[in-house]
C-alpha cells in the first residue's frame, strides 16, 4: 500500500508499516531503490524490507525518547513528538494490547 497523501509529493509512506522513502534512505537503505509515483518494484513494498525499517525507526525513536514508549510512537507517526496525533497513539496502544493478549493466550493454551 502506498499512502500518496502522506509525505509530499516524493515521500509517500509505503508498505505495511507505512514507511517514507526518505527515512528508510536516512536508515541506510541504497540510494538506488526506485520508490516513486506508480513504482512497482520499490524494495519498501516487500514486507520484510518495510518491516526492517520500521523497526529501525522505532528504535531510534525509542532511544530518542528513553522509557517514553507514547512519544516513541508518536515520534514514529510524526517525525517527533506531537500532542497532536494523540488518536494514532492510541490506536497503536489498543492494537499491541490486543496483540500481546492473543499471543499470550496463544501461549498458555486458554
Amino acid at each position: 500500500a502506498i499512502n500518496m497523501h502522506d509525505g509530499g509529493p516524493y515521500n509517500h509512506s509505503i508498505g505495511l508499516c507505512q514507511v517514507s522513502y526518505n527515512t528508510a534512505r536516512l536508515l541506510g537503505m541504497a540510494a538506488n531503490a526506485p520508490c516513486r509515483k506508480g513504482t512497482k518494484s520499490c524494495l519498501l513494498l516487500n514486507p520484510e524490507v518495510n518491516i526492517y525499517y520500521a523497526a529501525k525507526y522505532l528504535s531510534r525513536q525509542l532511544h530518542r525518547y528513553p522509557y517514553n514508549i507514547s512519544k516513541s510512537v508518536s515520534a514514529y507517526n510524526a517525525g517527533s513528538a506531537i500532542l497532536g496525533n494523540r488518536k494514532y497513539i492510541t490506536k497503536v496502544y489498543t492494537r499491541w494490547a490486543k496483540f500481546k493478549s492473543e499471543i499470550k493466550t496463544q501461549n498458555t493454551g486458554d
